[in-house]
């Protein structure tokens, strides 16, 4: 597998989902990972995912604040280990604005 790191992926307004950037012909893995030091939660989900509801939300990674714990982590992988996974398909939202996660799809 070659990792593709996305670097981080910055929600500008808490509120406001931003899409996973596209991987033409998909991955067969994606992480997301909260970045140690910030304080605010991660929601991942859907197309109109509402964090104050959970409408659409797939996880809610917690933070590890300036602590510095370890970071919470979301890890998908396709079932047939192919390149099935379409990023785009997958939002953020964050509960501060500015804050982000760390993105890394994998391709075969």
């Amino acid at each position: 597998m070659q990792a593709l790191p996305q670097g981080k992926i910055a929600v500008t307004t808490a509120g406001t989902p931003v899409q996973l950037p596209a991987l033409s012909g998909g991955a067969c893995r994606i992480r997301i990972a909260n970045i140690i030091g910030e304080t605010g939660h991660i929601y991942v989900g859907k197309a109109a995912l509402v964090k104050a509801t959970f409408v659409n939300v797939i996880a809610d990674l917690w933070p590890t604040g300036a602590g510095g714990a370890k970071a919470d982590v979301l890890e998908m992988e396709s079932e047939e280990g192919a390149d099935t996974l379409h990023p785009e398909d997958y939002w953020l939202d964050a509960g501060v604005s500015g804050e982000g996660a760390l993105v890394t799809y994998w391709v075969r």
